[in-house]
């Protein structure tokens, strides 16, 4: 969800121009990453085990801020190639 509103341009006359709208879309990005935030452990813990969880778990969360970073990244090339 979030990758596909990284590219969107609040441009004047158009729906995503309005406040109420934007705030939607900030409270609905917010509510992703917290959800990531509070499944991750379970997740890993359940696919991988307790075992070695703590590794597991940081590699886990680096990977995801290291998604965000990339994918920001490949967001603003693509805007800059095709101005969408």
């Amino acid at each position: 969800m979030q990758t596909g509103l990284m590219p969107a341009q609040a441009k004047a006359g158009t729906p995503l121009a309005s406040i109420s709208i934007m705030a939607v879309i900030s409270a609905l990005i917010g509510a992703f990453n917290g959800a990531n935030l509070a499944l991750f452990p379970a997740i890993t813990k359940d696919y991988y085990g307790l075992k070695n969880f703590g590794m597991n778990y940081g590699l886990a969360f680096t990977a995801w801020g290291i998604g965000g970073f990339v994918m920001a990244m490949i967001t603003g090339r693509l805007y800059d190639a095709y101005q969408v």
